[in-house]
């Protein structure tokens, strides 16, 4: 589960923008949407025992 080890998408972007300097102005909304999406994929996990569709299908 690479959400239960840090290293989704959303956790690795959520990072990223906190390390960015020009984008700290613009990264509270996005950081927002992407803390929503863990908190949905929390929700699931726990409902079906493995990760959002979205989460286990994606690939690079």
């Amino acid at each position: 589960m690479v959400v239960a080890n840090g290293m989704s998408r959303y956790q690795l972007a959520i990072e990223a923008l906190h390390h960015a300097p020009r984008l700290q102005s613009r990264a509270g909304g996005i950081s927002s949407r992407f803390q929503e999406k863990l908190a949905e994929h929390e929700t699931y996990t726990r409902e079906h025992g493995e990760d959002l569709p979205e989460v286990r299908d994606w690939r690079w």
